[in-house]
């Protein structure tokens, strides 16, 4: 069997199997399957980010376990990066809401892929069936083609090199400690298996959280989606004219988004009510709704994180 699978970034590819790399912006920080960790140097000729430390959202639970975060992560990452002053905001607020227009649009067209990420495809995902992996890499590269919050600012102006690269390392430093805490969880569950047995284990582990992390932004989009849908989930889906049966699950799934007394739950009611739907009935729902959501502000968004890191990081 392989031990190594080429798993492709954005900017390139990551060998998942043998190691684990995430980026950052001076240079690759690698963990092997035994949690050791390197770091390779960048292009020596590229701007360097001086040395510091990028744990700005790493919070951990009383547990010792990562606080897993929801939404836009580079969003999260510039309001918690210390370089991001009111005269950068200005500049990037313009070019975060197209960023954003063009994920939410990216996920309404690809709303077969987003559904398939969200129900949990990965999570049977086998690296060494050809068909599958292909597939996998159909519906996130779609996601991924759109790019990074904080490479898009970058490239179009909205960051400098050097602000960009922080909030690029503030993201990878959160996801590769989740990685490591994944590694570090599989191979507790394989111990006593074979080795090549393991090792494919923690490969299959780690290459499901990196399919995951690409189609990330997506999956947010698609959660602000449902949240904004659900207190207009009635009229918006009156308008798509559902059958007679699909009335009545849309009928009890309104009354559950009613009685939803957290954010997950109100997700699952949506996706309840609007599983009754057709195909092309859910994605018109997602059309209409879209034009009457509520202006993303990037300044102000996860403001409850942001007091939880806060608390966190004073304590």
């Amino acid at each position: 069997m392989k031990r190594a699978i080429l798993v492709l970034l954005a900017a390139g590819s990551v060998a998942v199997g043998q190691t684990n790399s995430i980026p950052n912006g001076n240079g690759t920080t690698t963990t092997t399957l035994d949690g050791t960790k390197t770091l390779q140097p960048a292009d020596p000729t590229a701007p360097r980010v001086v040395s510091q430390s990028f744990d700005q959202i790493v919070i951990r639970d009383s547990g010792g376990k990562v606080v897993r975060l929801g939404g836009f992560l580079d969003v999260l990452a510039m309001r918690m990066a210390p370089d991001i002053d009111d005269a950068t905001w200005t500049k990037a607020t313009p070019l975060i809401d197209e960023w954003v227009y063009d994920t939410d649009r990216s996920v309404i067209d690809n709303l077969d892929f987003v559904e398939a990420l969200d129900g949990g495809v990965l999570d049977t995902l086998n690296l060494m069936d050809q068909a599958s992996n292909r597939r996998m890499m159909e519906m996130v590269m779609q996601f991924v083609a759109i790019g990074p919050l904080a490479s898009y600012l970058e490239m179009k102006g909205g960051l400098t090199r050097a602000q960009g690269q922080l909030v690029t390392n503030i993201a990878n430093e959160y996801h590769q400690q989740i990685m490591n805490e994944i590694n570090e969880a599989t191979k507790k569950q394989v111990s006593g298996l074979p080795e090549d047995e393991q090792q494919n284990k923690i490969v299959h582990a780690s290459s499901r959280f990196i399919f995951k992390l690409m189609a990330r932004d997506a999956l947010a989009s698609y959660d602000r989606q449902l949240d904004a849908l659900a207190p207009r989930f009635d009229a918006v889906v009156a308008g798509v004219k559902p059958d007679a049966k699909a009335a009545v699950a849309i009928k009890a799934a309104s009354a559950a988004i009613k009685a939803a007394d957290s954010p997950d739950d109100t997700r699952a009611a949506v996706k309840k009510g609007l599983a009754a739907l057709t195909f092309d009935q859910r994605r018109a729902v997602l059309d209409a709704s879209y034009t009457q959501m509520p202006k993303f502000d990037a300044r102000t968004a996860y403001q409850a994180e942001v007091d939880e890191i806060r608390a966190a990081k004073a304590k």
